[in-house]
């Protein structure tokens, strides 16, 4: 509720609906409002479902516009944790397993909005190509509930026994094998609602992928040894950011799409001061260049304007 004697303005209306608000920073003293701007640009929706913020930085002449959806993703192994280094596999608490599916819910509904409204028809997956899609096809990319599957496989071991022993007092053999019955059926139904709740964990561009109801693009991950080493030690340096942000302003300048939208991490900037003035926040990134200022002096009849996303959850 607004407070007392205040306005209901319209971005008060908008935040209290959950309709994403609209920044437009100023880039040496012109707005996005000047002329000769990429018509994607101008046009991109900046009411949008599950955004917290929409902010476009302008670039004068742009061929192509890159529309950045900054995300909490969850890496499986942290090369900083000891025991990560021994088991290699570092599973997320209930509190973060929340968190990150409510923040990917809302790419989900962002991809989903723009692909309806005609704006994009493919999203960018970080970490993920064409081969890596084709096993990830093949299995239940869910958050699994150990409980739950223990539970069931515990019942249906019980099942396929040929004598059931230890008959509780009062029951008989058919009678105990329908009440295991019963209890596999609620189990599964409790793992069915888990699986459908946190489908979005491990991404809401990939759930939309596998639902056949956006199309993949993807970057190029051939990381050099170097460039893994550094990951392995916990350094993630200019070959894991800004050489792959270069990969990915490259594949889009070959394709046939003006305006691409890519969903990687938050700690990834396309931009940088140069490129998008004095108000672009470098807070949280991991930026060693400013790629879309170098890329725009290398290519200028391909330069590149940016749009950033902040989804609802982001800074949780």
């Amino acid at each position: 509720m607004a407070k007392a004697g205040g306005k209901m303005n319209r971005r008060n209306f908008l935040k209290i609906a959950g309709i994403g608000t609209l920044v437009i920073p100023l880039i040496n003293g012109c707005s996005s409002a000047k002329p000769n701007q990429l018509e994607d640009f101008v046009n991109f929706p900046t009411e949008i479902p599950g955004v917290e913020k929409v902010e476009k930085f302008p670039v004068e002449g742009a061929k192509y516009c890159l529309v950045h959806i900054r995300q909490r993703h969850y890496v499986d192994f942290n090369p900083n944790d000891p025991v990560d280094k021994i088991l290699g596999l570092n599973r997320p608490t209930k509190k973060v397993l929340e968190s990150i599916n409510s923040h990917q819910k809302s790419i989900y509904e962002i991809l989903l909005y723009l692909k309806q409204k005609g704006t994009t028809s493919s999203v960018y997956l970080e970490g993920v190509d064409s081969s890596m899609l084709e096993r990830i096809r093949k299995i239940t990319l869910i958050p699994e509930d150990d409980e739950l599957i223990r539970e069931v496989e515990d019942l249906e071991s019980k099942l396929k026994e040929r004598i059931i022993w230890n008959v509780p007092e009062g029951y008989t053999p058919e009678k105990l094998i329908q009440e295991y019955q019963q209890k596999i059926e609620a189990a599964k139904k409790r793992l069915a609602g888990h699986n459908e709740r946190y489908k979005y964990f491990y991404g809401g561009g990939l759930r939309l992928v596998l639902e056949g109801k956006i199309d993949p693009r993807f970057e190029d991950l051939s990381l050099n040894h170097k460039a893994y080493e550094e990951i392995e030690k916990g350094r993630l340096g200019l070959a894991v950011f800004d050489d792959r942000e270069d990969d990915v302003l490259k594949s889009i300048a070959q394709g046939s799409e003006r305006l691409a939208v890519v969903e990687f991490g938050g700690a990834h900037a396309w931009g940088g001061k140069e490129s998008c003035g004095e108000n672009y926040s470098l807070a949280g990134r991991k930026s060693y260049k400013d790629n879309i200022a170098e890329w725009n002096k290398s290519h200028p009849d391909k330069k590149f304007c940016l749009i950033e996303i902040t989804p609802r959850g982001y800074e949780k």
